[in-house]
C-alpha cells in the first residue's frame, strides 16, 4: 500500500506550476508532461501530469503503477512520491523535485539546470564517486525487489541525480509486480513486452517472461 501521501486538487497543481507554464517544462514522456511546481508551503517539486487524449485506462494504470511502487518504498535511492491527483481526466503525480536533472540529461543536455552537466562531469572523475554512484542504484534496484517489484524501464533519463550526488530511480509507470510460488521463481509471462527500446533484456524480449534479472 503506498506510504503517507497527500491528495492534491487541480487548482493546487495548477498555482504551484502557473497553470503548467511552459517555463516549468522539465521533462516529457510518451504520454506525460513534468513540471516543476512550487507548493504553497514553499516546497519544490515535480508535477507529472498525464497528457489529456491519450489512452485514458493506460493513463490511470501508470498512476497507480507509480503510487503502489515507488509510492509504497520509502529508501534513499528511490524518487520520493508526495502527493497526487487523480481526477479524471486530470491525473498528476508529485515527486520530490531533483534540481541536477537525470543521468541523460547530464550526459547528453537536456531540461536540467545549466550547471548539472559541470557537476556531473567535475564528480565522474572521482573513481569513488562512480562507484558510490552506481552502488546506490542496485540498492534501489534491490530495494524494489525486495518488495516484489520489476522496474522494467531502468535507463539514464529514469536515473535521476541528487543534490548530494546520490543515484535516484524513478518513473515506475510500466512496474509490474511479481508473486512467486513456494516452488518456483518469480516471473510473469505476459502478452506484450514493456519497456524501452535498446534498453530491454533480450531475453524477456524474445520469451516476453518477466524476471528480476530484467532488471539488471
Amino acid at each position: 500500500m503506498p506510504l503517507n501521501v497527500s491528495v492534491f486538487t487541480v487548482d493546487e497543481l495548477r498555482a504551484a506550476t502557473d497553470d503548467f507554464d511552459d517555463s516549468r517544462l522539465i521533462g516529457a514522456g510518451g504520454c506525460s508532461l513534468v513540471f516543476r511546481g512550487t507548493l504553497a508551503s514553499g516546497e519544490v517539486v515535480a508535477v507529472k501530469r498525464w497528457v489529456a487524449g491519450t489512452d485514458a485506462q493506460l493513463s490511470l494504470t501508470e498512476l497507480m503503477n507509480e503510487l503502489y511502487t515507488l509510492g509504497s518504498i520509502a529508501h534513499p535511492n528511490l524518487l520520493p512520491v508526495l502527493g497526487f491527483v487523480c481526477q479524471p481526466p486530470e491525473l498528476m503525480l508529485v515527486t520530490l523535485h531533483m534540481a541536477r536533472g537525470s543521468l541523460h540529461d547530464a550526459l547528453h543536455g537536456g531540461n536540467n539546470t545549466a550547471g548539472a552537466a559541470a557537476a556531473l562531469a567535475a564528480d565522474s572523475l572521482d573513481a569513488a564517486w562512480r562507484l558510490s554512484f552506481l552502488l546506490g542504484l542496485t540498492r534501489g534496484i534491490q530495494a524494489l525487489h525486495g518488495a516484489n517489484f520489476v522496474h522494467c524501464d531502468i535507463k539514464s533519463a529514469n536515473v535521476l541525480i541528487g543534490d548530494d550526488g546520490r543515484a535516484v530511480l524513478a518513473d515506475a509507470g510500466v512496474a509490474r509486480r511479481l508473486i512467486a510460488d513456494a516452488d518456483a521463481a518469480a516471473a510473469a509471462t505476459g502478452t506484450r513486452v514493456i519497456g524501452t527500446d535498446g534498453y530491454l533484456d533480450p531475453e524477456y524480449q524474445h520469451t516476453s517472461t518477466l524476471t528480476y534479472k530484467s532488471d539488471v
